[in-house]
């Protein structure tokens, strides 16, 4: 293998968004096998985020689905259980290329979390030699703390009317790499719970994403609601989408495959 720093030490899925491209996300909730990541790539997504918001998996649980998603040249993100600077380290000292801090509503969340998140002089993020991004190779210290700064992800969860206020000062914080619009729980925020095609919400989405995009940044939807809403949001400039759940994936298969065997009764 190849001893090339920025060749092995990469994130796929920033490399994507990077080029313009389109990346596709999916969360992990119940899955603890490694299985679940060759799974997910067989499926045709780039990458994924533990949820330990809303989930049920650990932290450890969630190095593990990380460290083989590096080896599967996936990239593995963590949505953290808060505004969790210890929490944010330990995610990505455990091989996740990012994380997704839910909630976030200012520019002063955001720069607690991006000092967490990045090795100095950028950030506050303590230092260690044992990180699977580093593949256990005795790396000088100085560049290879700049590379994985370079690579990791602070992504910035937009659930609320006023993190779509200050979507744009959000996206303007050192450190931010992404706007991720939250659909389910900004559309109750804004009393219209599910509905992703009022004009009220696309209002908002493209609010966020011109915040981002005038910043430079990278702006992404989760909880899209129709094919034909996702493409709209494309077309303003979301280029990652989050789409379901391992949970959610499974169930809907299960079901049609259980629906077309129960026509043979008639």
């Amino acid at each position: 293998m190849s001893d090339d720093m920025n060749a092995l030490i990469r994130n796929p899925t920033k490399e994507i968004l990077d080029a313009g491209g389109l990346s596709l996300m999916m969360s992990v909730r119940a899955s603890k096998s490694v299985d679940t990541v060759f799974a997910l790539q067989a499926a045709g997504f780039d990458s994924f985020f533990v949820d330990l918001e809303h989930g049920g998996l650990t932290m450890y649980e969630a190095g593990q689905l990380a460290t083989m998603a590096i080896a599967a040249d996936m990239a593995a993100f963590v949505r953290l259980p808060g505004h969790n600077p210890v929490a944010a380290a330990q995610a990505l000292d455990g091989g996740a290329w990012g994380v997704i801090v839910p909630h976030l509503e200012t520019p002063e969340q955001a720069r607690m979390m991006a000092d967490a998140c990045l090795y100095p002089p950028a950030g506050h993020r303590s230092a260690s030699s044992t990180v699977p991004q580093f593949r256990f190779r005795n790396w000088p210290p100085a560049p290879v703390r700049a590379r994985i700064n370079d690579q990791t992800m602070l992504i910035c969860q937009i659930e609320t009317e006023l993190g779509v206020e200050n979507a744009e000062a959000i996206a303007a914080v050192d450190g931010v790499s992404m706007l991720l619009l939250g659909g389910n729980d900004l559309t109750a925020d804004m009393g219209i719970p599910g509905e992703y095609d009022n004009e009220r919400h696309v209002a908002a989405v493209d609010r966020m994403i011109e915040g981002a995009r005038k910043q430079g940044k990278h702006a992404g939807i989760a909880g899209v609601g129709s094919p034909a809403l996702m493409q709209r949001f494309h077309d303003m400039g979301a280029r990652l989408f989050s789409l379901g759940t391992d949970t959610g994936a499974f169930v809907a298969s299960a079901k049609a495959q259980a629906a077309t065997a129960r026509k043979m009764a008639g």
